[in-house]
């Protein structure tokens, strides 16, 4: 991997991470952060929020406006990502109904004849058509 092309240790982008942190914890005091700058694509600074919420999409509209400000304006690859803690996914998962799935025999699927009509494109059979008089065939 090759090493990132911004400083992370960069003063604008520390104080950009203090300011989305900082906008972020106002609002959601439990959340923490990590930051990380190993991504490619794209490459940049990474500020990971990590907040107990029924939405992430919430905190993303918190910080998305700011975020772009930053990028745009100040040049500065600062992103947001915003996770949920594991033990709030778990309880998401164990909350969800679950998936009903039906098995299917090939043999069965293979054995049903087809009741959709021929697709639209499909052209009609060509009948056979009969010599011209006149011309050997």
């Amino acid at each position: 991997m090759s090493p990132p092309r911004f400083d992370r240790d960069d003063p604008r982008i520390q104080a950009a991470l203090t300011e989305l942190r900082g906008l972020i914890a106002a609002r959601y005091p439990e959340a923490t952060f990590e930051v990380y700058d190993d991504v490619e694509d794209p490459e940049g600074i990474y500020l990971d929020a990590t907040v107990d919420v029924e939405s992430i999409f919430d905190v993303i509209d918190l910080v998305s406006d700011r975020m772009v400000d930053i990028q745009v304006d100040d040049g500065l690859p600062v992103y947001v990502v915003v996770s949920r803690p594991p033990e709030r996914v778990a309880a998401m998962l164990r909350e969800m109904p679950p998936v009903r799935r039906r098995r299917l025999d090939l043999a069965d699927v293979l054995a049903t004849p087809s009741t959709s009509p021929a697709p639209p494109f499909a052209a009609p059979p060509r009948a056979a058509s009969a010599p011209a008089k006149g011309r050997p065939r």
